[in-house]
């Protein structure tokens, strides 16, 4: 097809640029992230840019961690040092767990961390989305970090030491007949925790989109924006915000040509949230009460039509296969380790330059 193009386009018109179709091109680089067009798909990952974060902190031997997060761990401001004593032994211990050479004062300890919590959280949006959740729940001690924080920190570099390639590859699951409308179907989920952050009893939650059979193309998690008395309300919350990236996904793909006719599913696993916010029952009218915009405008993205929501267990089996459980679940809590490696796969695609290197 390139090649097509290219005869089409020097006939017609003075070419200037060059001819090397993208998949034949060499690995380019931008804002860290390299891509790499191998056997049909595209590879997304930071090699270079790990290295360089790992090296600063003095982890690139380090021991890796299976998961980000260790189970069990909380961070809270709670427990961020209020005296000066306190703060010394904050700066005695994270020049202990990261070989600083030099003392640091307790102002420049914050900045060292705001930095690292930063350089993670440039990673999980480009190539790791199951780093999100590990980068959000970081963030809810930027002001004042703990000794427990600056631990929950080296946890998550020694898990990307682990990982120096992680990364996202969209690869086909087959050739879609584009010309007669056949396009790869586009989904999200969504899910939330309930009240579990301590400071402010804000649930945190996710939503996940993409291509079926594919690499997710757009991931959030973070905390709710007020404080739920319910799951039901804390999943609702969530799904209104799938809601919008997928009003947003849509207008986008049409704006590209791609034939947006059947609502998009959006799947959650909260029975509650499925049967109230699905219910034919029309809400919000005289005669009803509003609880939460988002609530509302989830409602209104199925009277729309743009949304379909469906219903799904969020239990991962023993021995699940492809396309099992619940993906989204691993961006709204700490999961064990057997888990964490398959929903890694599920999300991030396989790692073809890995299996490029076996073939060799």
């Amino acid at each position: 097809m390139q090649s097509m193009f290219m005869a089409w386009l020097d006939r017609n018109f003075e070419v200037t640029g060059g001819r090397i179709a993208l998949q034949d091109q060499a690995p380019q680089t931008f804002n860290g992230v390299r891509f790499s067009y191998i056997r049909g798909g595209v590879q997304l990952d930071m090699p270079a840019y790990v290295a360089k974060l790992l090296d600063e902190v003095g982890l690139s031997h380090a021991n890796p961690a299976p998961t980000p997060m260790a189970q069990g761990t909380v961070l809270r401001l709670g427990e961020a040092p209020r005296t000066a004593t306190e703060q010394l032994d904050v700066v005695e211990r994270v020049n202990k767990v990261f070989h600083h050479q030099r003392s640091l004062n307790y102002s420049e300890i914050m900045t060292l961390y705001s930095h690292l919590v930063s350089s993670i959280g440039w990673i999980a949006s480009k190539v790791a989305p199951t780093l999100l959740h590990a980068h959000s729940m970081l963030c809810r001690v930027l002001s004042a970090p703990s000794v427990g924080a600056f631990n929950a920190l080296k946890r998550v570099l020694r898990h990307l030491a682990g990982r120096p390639g992680i990364h996202v590859t969209y690869v086909p699951d087959r050739e879609y007949d584009w010309r007669h409308g056949d396009w790869p179907t586009h989904g999200m989920q969504s899910d939330a925790s309930y009240a579990d952050d301590l400071d402010h009893r804000l649930s945190q939650g996710a939503h996940i989109g993409g291509f079926l059979n594919q690499a997710i193309t757009t991931a959030e998690s973070k905390k709710g924006h007020r404080v739920a008395t319910s799951t039901d309300q804390s999943e609702a919350q969530h799904a209104g915000a799938a809601c919008k990236q997928a009003e947003y996904k849509r207008n986008f793909l049409e704006f590209l040509g791609v034939p947006m006719g059947k609502p998009t599913t959006l799947k959650v696993d909260n029975y509650a949230n499925y049967l109230r916010t699905s219910a034919p029952i029309r809400k919000w009218s005289p005669a009803s009460k509003q609880l939460d915009v988002l609530e509302k405008y989830s409602v209104e993205c199925i009277e729309r039509k743009i949304i379909k929501l469906e219903h799904q267990p969020g239990h991962l089996p023993e021995n699940p296969r492809p396309g099992m459980g619940f993906k989204v679940d691993v961006l709204t809590k700490i999961m064990p380790t057997a888990a964490t490696d398959f929903y890694s796969r599920e999300l991030h695609g396989p790692d073809l330059r890995k299996e490029e290197a076996g073939r060799g």
